[in-house]
């Protein structure tokens, strides 16, 4: 999981994919359970990550 959860930080660091579309090219159907998933790991939603 850990190695999907980085492919997304990349994904939403160098593109600008909705954040749906991000957790489904991770494998997550549910953009709710990717974004819960990203703040455990990263300690902020991805879109709090992604204004970065």
């Amino acid at each position: 999981t850990m190695l999907r959860m980085q492919h997304a930080r990349a994904l939403l660091t160098h593109s600008d994919l909705p954040i749906a579309l991000v957790g489904e090219r991770i494998g997550y159907n549910d953009a709710s359970a990717f974004s819960r998933r990203f703040n455990v790991y990263f300690g902020q939603p991805p879109k709090a990550f992604a204004k970065q």
